[in-house]
């Protein structure tokens, strides 16, 4: 049978090409966070057998290998573990072990098998047939099963892998609200690079979704789809880079993410005491100003007024019903306005800096988050004051 090779497929088989280098790259590489590393190769090796079977398709070389038909479809089922063992191996690096204890994520992986062993167990003619959904022998029991098997491994594989979105994302809330408890800056030690790959997850997810139901019930052509494996291949360029240089992210002892009334409960620490903590905390802020050091963090702020850090973090929590994050960035905040306030051109750069802001974006999000405006409408606003 004649070959059918068009630009698409040419894309498809350099994303096949490179996806598999990527991982291969990931499998060697030693620096920074392997076992993440070895996850993510999977992951991307996963998504190079994907473009595999697509290529196959778009070509039609299955009609030689018809027995490759669509026998990647069960390994789609470990993206949704897989995506959260490596949310919890960045975020928890000291606790997160992959070991035999995890093999119940992989049981809906062989339950997919299963599904899928009506259509692989088909002769080769049936099997093209039902590609092209032509001419499907309806009488066939075999055949009846595995075009339920099939649907049924879509409905799965979309309920499946939306449970897994929905345990990443709390796992990347929870871990914000740790960093937010600890830090007072976010540079170096935030997560954009697991927050992206995460949404990208997200929207492949979505248009798997548009792109079954618009051929199953509308008829709608195959553009959706070519889009989701064009991103695919997109990706791999970006794990290329960033892969391989994601940044640090805080994994420490402050994991606690309870709501206060339950975290604090055992706590020694009463609200006489917390009061009193707390005006000590406010006057060693305003005569001292710490929170002029860029990298302030709770500990150190802990030993600089010496107490525990889980005395200072529940009176922060509980006398002001805020974060160590929202707190400290409160303080520059007003060390910003009093710049702002100053008659004469301002240096949006160097008033962020003057007030411990690390950078003009993190200056920008904290300020218009607290006053509702940027600093420029800040300081034309007490100009005409």
């Amino acid at each position: 049978m004649e070959f059918n090779l068009n630009l698409f497929s040419i894309i498809l088989l350099i994303g096949i090409a490179h996806g598999v280098f990527l991982s291969l790259v990931l499998l060697i590489v030693q620096k920074g966070n392997v076992l993440a590393h070895r996850i993510l190769a999977i992951i991307t090796l996963i998504f190079s057998f994907d473009l595999a079977g697509e290529f196959l398709y778009q070509t039609e070389y299955f009609h030689e290998f018809p027995w490759l038909i669509w026998i990647e479809d069960p390994f789609e089922f470990l993206y949704g573990p897989l995506l959260v063992f490596y949310i919890s191996a960045l975020t928890e690096p000291e606790k997160f072990k992959l070991n035999f204890s995890r093999w119940p994520y992989f049981i809906v992986f062989f339950i997919a098998i299963l599904l899928s062993a009506p259509f692989y167990t088909l002769d080769a003619v049936s099997k093209i047939q039902f590609v092209y959904q032509d001419n499907l022998n309806q009488n066939s029991t075999h055949s009846v099963l595995a075009y339920f098997g099939q649907l049924a491994l879509v409905l799965l594989f979309i309920i499946q892998t939306g449970i897994y979105l929905i345990i990443g994302s709390k796992k990347l809330i929870a871990h914000t609200q740790k960093i937010h408890a600890s830090f007072s800056y976010t540079e170096h030690i935030n997560f954009t690079w697991l927050r992206n790959i995460f949404i990208f997850f997200c929207i492949l997810y979505l248009l798997f979704i548009i792109d079954f139901f618009a051929q199953e019930f509308f008829g709608v052509d195959e553009t959706i789809k070519q889009i989701l494996y064009l991103l695919i291949v997109a990706m791999f360029y970006v794990l290329a880079f960033y892969g391989l240089h994601q940044p640090t992210i805080f994994s420490g002892n402050h994991s606690d993410t309870k709501d206060s009334n339950t975290k604090y409960s055992s706590s020694a620490l009463d609200t006489e005491m917390s009061l009193l903590l707390l005006k000590e905390l406010q006057l060693y802020m305003d005569n001292e100003k710490p929170y002029l050091e860029s990298k302030l963090t709770l500990t150190q702020l802990a030993l600089k007024i010496k107490i525990s850090t889980n005395y200072l973090s529940q009176t922060i929590n509980e006398q002001l019903g805020m974060n160590f994050f929202d707190f400290i960035n409160g303080y520059r905040i007003e060390e910003a306005k009093k710049h702002l306030s100053k008659a004469g051109k301002i240096n949006i750069l160097n008033i962020a800096l003057d007030s411990g802001f690390n950078s003009k974006s993190a200056f920008y999000m904290a300020f218009k988050k607290k006053t509702q405006m940027t600093p420029s409408q800040y300081k034309k606003m007490t100009v005409i004051e």
